[in-house]
């Protein structure tokens, strides 16, 4: 009797902890944002201005909202990577420095992005998908 019984509780905390393993792994969707400043380096240093004025969408105001899928696990470690502004630099994004136009292809920034996709986090949209944007003159501030 006490053998049975000892089976039937392991089998029990087993059930248990596979039902647990697959709540945190079973899939969702979710949108998230993000605050972002393109600047020239990542580093939030005090006072660097800018290294780029949006243009296109005019009205744009740092925030990028993001539909997502993945884990439960997943999305709630991917809020925590994305909460906070984030600093992005140009030469992060590839475009290059000196003045001039160019378009930010956020969306496969963000698609791209391993601290998203080491959570196994999918990006489905990203709002806006690009920027356009003017850059200044390295160590010049844009919008004067």
């Amino acid at each position: 009797m006490w053998e049975r019984l000892k089976v039937i509780g392991i089998v029990t905390l087993m059930t248990l902890l596979i039902w647990l393993w697959a709540e945190t792994e079973s899939l969702q969707t979710s949108q998230l944002a993000a605050r972002v400043r393109i600047q020239e380096t990542r580093s939030p240093l005090p006072g660097l201005p800018p290294a780029a004025e949006v243009v296109d969408p005019p009205e744009w105001n740092g925030l990028v909202k993001l539909t997502i899928g993945g884990s439960n696990a997943g999305i709630r470690g991917a809020q925590r990577d994305l909460d906070g502004e984030r600093f992005i630099s140009v030469t992060e994004l590839g475009i290059g420095i000196g003045p001039g136009e160019r378009v930010i292809d956020l969306a496969t920034y963000f698609r791209e992005l391993p601290a998203l996709a080491r959570r196994g986090i999918i990006v489905t949209s990203v709002d806006p998908p690009t920027l356009r944007v003017r850059m200044a003159a390295p160590g010049d501030p844009v919008g004067r």
